[in-house]
């Protein structure tokens, strides 16, 4: 499974490469495979920052988005009991009663901890990131080998991704965040190996992974 995340180390990538193989999206990145088995986010302004909602013209980003075959998957992250389930499509906050409509997601999940990882659906662990999702959705979909591309954590410049579906941002800003959300992958890899016989490979040359997990170049495993 090769799971495409949004770092800039992709800026040079063809994704074409990617067309026959079991692909994850993650975030923006949706719009560049289009024929990706599954799409992963845990954002809930992904659609609004993607323009995908908030017009009434359903743009060109809206008909690629419900066309694209992949099951779309929204993860609730783990937060002590503060979001519930409204219905089939329908995700309260119930510390700011907003109302979240998912209804262009095939399934909601909820995640059942915050950390490490789950071995089953029911013990669905998140952090707050959704490449983390992506990567605990992959395990239990029984992947043996587990490919990341574009986890960089860190920017190339001024990118902070290879596509533009968030436009600009402060660099500084945004590696911050970054080095924050590793802390969580340090765990999830820990446990992955401990709880699992799963491989997971880094495909960034640039990525701080490569600490963490084995750095493979995609010339090595792609066509």
């Amino acid at each position: 499974m090769f799971i495409v995340g949004g770092g800039p180390s992709l800026l040079d990538f063809n994704l074409g490469k990617l067309v026959n193989e079991d692909v994850i999206a993650v975030n923006g990145s949706i719009f560049n495979l289009p024929r990706a088995k599954l799409f992963v986010t845990m954002d809930y302004t992904f659609l609004s920052k993607a323009k995908i909602i908030g017009s009434d013209v359903r743009n060109d980003r809206f008909v690629a988005f419900v066309s694209n075959p992949a099951e779309k998957v929204f993860v609730v992250g783990y937060e002590s009991g503060r979001f519930k389930k409204d219905g089939d499509s329908v995700v309260i906050d119930t510390f700011s009663g907003i109302k979240y409509n998912l209804r262009l997601f095939n399934r909601v999940i909820f995640a059942a901890e915050r950390g490490g990882v789950g071995l089953s659906l029911d013990d669905f662990r998140s952090s707050s990131d959704s490449g983390y999702s992506a990567i605990q959705l992959a395990v239990l979909h029984k992947y043996n080998e587990i490919y990341l591309m574009g986890f960089d954590f860190t920017v190339r410049g001024e990118k902070t991704h290879y596509h533009n579906i968030y436009g600009g941002g402060c660099a500084k800003a945004y590696t911050s965040r970054l080095d924050w959300f590793l802390t969580e992958y340090e765990r999830l890899f820990r446990e992955i190996g401990e709880k699992t016989s799963v491989k997971v490979f880094s495909c960034s040359k640039i990525s701080k992974l490569n600490g963490l997990i084995p750095y493979i170049d995609t010339g090595k495993i792609l066509c």
